[in-house]
């Protein structure tokens, strides 16, 4: 299986289906244990997600910042059980985490 992740930071499977990250859900399972065995996520190419960019674009700052926050959230438990138990946090998801930013950023500061 090949992942990428889209301008919005979206993973996505080689078949066009968003990976939801959430424990429990088999794709984000699959996905993870792809990460854990050293898979690399490349850019997506594809032009499913266009209108995503329209949408996003239209949104107010306290908005965005809602959003960026339930999209963190979602690897949040990484997080937690590093402290917790000492389990590093893979790479990717670090990577992940900081393109989530970054895309909010832009979209506060355009022009930034």
């Amino acid at each position: 299986m090949k992942y990428f992740i889209t301008n919005n930071g979206y993973i996505v499977d080689e078949n066009d289906n968003i990976v939801t990250m959430e424990d429990g859900n088999k794709s984000f399972e699959e996905y993870y244990k792809f990460l854990q065995e050293g898979g690399t996520v490349e850019e997506y190419e594809g032009k499913v997600f266009e209108d995503e960019d329209i949408f996003l674009k239209s949104l107010s700052e306290e908005e965005i910042n809602k959003l960026q926050y339930e999209e963190l959230l979602k690897t949040d438990w990484v997080y937690v059980r590093k402290q917790e138990l000492g389990i590093d946090v893979p790479e990717a998801i670090k990577i992940q985490r900081q393109e989530i930013r970054d895309k909010y950023s832009k979209l506060k500061n355009p022009l930034s």
